[in-house]
């Protein structure tokens, strides 16, 4: 585990791509006799799509969008069979960036803070020695070259929470996160490349901190939930619980080198250390601690494309409605093409993938242990897609093979 890893190795970092395709078959064989439950209209677009994502070997899918229409296939238990819905909760991962980052970005149009101040103008001195040239807008945009405490650097934590339970209970600080990567040098000259690192917004949040004098939670929960009325959405620092209707979510344990044990998802249901619905998130913590539901999400990112959150400014140098939608195109291996880093926000020019389809959406994909989700909106927020599923396959390509298309589909189909 001393070599960087890539997303293409993803969170666990040592699969073949023939690996993955194994999960993925096996899974597919496993689920067959689980029961499957749909929900939403019948037929309707994302009901295929979530059945779709089941078939592919994930427990349970469910998916909202912006006109109303929802779909849910497979299970939200696997040891009781519960049906999935398309109102369940589940911890969002990354998609904490967006909500983070239009804090910041608001603190931003308050000439609060700039976007070419030096990050270590806020941290406590010695945070960050190899820092000193990153600005606040390379940790937004990740183009800052900070080495990636949770998913890659030398001693991934992400490794140890996935396979020691132990690590699940334990309560960290922003500065103990970032003292995992601090000794160690940029992975690239900063404001050259975008290259994601989860590092980013551990920083993003410390330095909402330092400039509102409250956590950023609160700042999140006071400029962005409550004005929204998003009520099953939640931003724990320690609490374990997900606190509305919820699925549970599930990951494949991993050998010493690092592969997925493919278990049958009867057996994984049945194992109590697999099943991460209940963890304390402060090892994610502003990059990725947050809980919503897939309506919540839709919500969400219609406003913010639709410049309800970000005041608008007559100059677009100075509009972060603008501003947030410049992107770097992000050319790191095993990731999606057509992807490039805006601030808080991906934009995702989906024919790359698929020339058939002319669509540039905005948004974010997060991946904890548990689960995955996907939101995203067109440029101009008039319409959100939020997809859910209850299993962290520990590989990309597995995602690349059953969820990615999928979630491609019901944006191009």
């Amino acid at each position: 585990m001393g070599t960087k890893l890539t997303r293409h190795e993803h969170l666990l970092g040592r699969l073949h791509n023939g690996a993955a395709a194994a999960i993925i078959a096996g899974a597919a064989i496993i689920t067959a006799a689980l029961p499957v439950a749909r929900a939403g209209a019948t037929g309707n677009y994302l009901q295929n799509g979530v059945s779709s994502v089941v078939a592919g070997g994930f427990p349970g899918a469910w998916a909202v969008d912006s006109n109303g229409l929802r779909g849910a296939a497979g299970v939200a238990n696997i040891g009781t069979g519960q049906p999935t819905h398309p109102a369940m909760a589940d911890r969002i991962g990354s998609l904490t960036k967006t909500f983070v980052g239009t804090v910041a970005l608001q603190l931003v149009s308050e000439h609060k803070l700039g976007l070419n101040d030096k990050i270590n103008s806020y941290l406590p001195a010695g945070t960050l020695p190899n820092a000193d040239d990153v600005t606040v807008k390379q940790v937004l945009q990740h183009t800052s070259g900070l080495p990636d405490y949770w998913e890659s650097g030398t001693d991934p934590l992400v490794l140890h929470f996935v396979s020691d339970p132990s690590y699940r209970t334990l309560t960290w600080t922003p500065q103990q996160l970032l003292a995992r990567i601090s000794s160690q040098p940029l992975d690239f000259t900063p404001g050259t490349q975008a290259e994601y690192s989860d590092t980013n917004y551990i920083v993003v949040g410390m330095i909402i901190q330092k400039i509102t004098g409250h956590t950023t939670q609160a700042e999140v929960i006071n400029r962005i939930l409550v004005p929204l009325h998003l009520t099953h959405t939640s931003f724990p620092i320690t609490s374990s619980n997900i606190p509305f209707f919820h699925a549970e979510g599930y990951s494949y344990d991993v050998d010493a080198d690092g592969n997925p044990i493919v278990t049958p998802l009867p057996q994984l249901g049945a194992d109590p250390s697999r099943n991460f619905t209940q963890y304390n998130p402060s090892a994610l913590g502003t990059m990725g601690a947050m809980i919503s539901t897939p309506a919540d999400l839709v919500t969400f990112y219609k406003a913010l494309l639709g410049g309800q959150l970000l005041p608008h400014n007559p100059d677009p140098t100075k509009d972060m409605n603008v501003v947030m939608k410049q992107t770097v195109p992000l050319h790191q291996e095993g990731w999606p093409e057509g992807i490039g880093m805006g601030l808080g926000i991906w934009s995702w020019d989906l024919s790359a993938i698929d020339p058939s389809c002319h669509k540039t959406i905005y948004g974010h994909e997060g991946e904890v242990p548990g689960y995955d989700t996907w939101a995203f909106a067109t440029g101009n927020g008039s319409k959100a897609i939020a997809m859910d599923v209850n299993l962290m396959i520990p590989d990309w390509d597995a995602y690349v093979a059953t969820e990615l298309p999928t979630y491609i589909s019901l944006w191009c189909n």
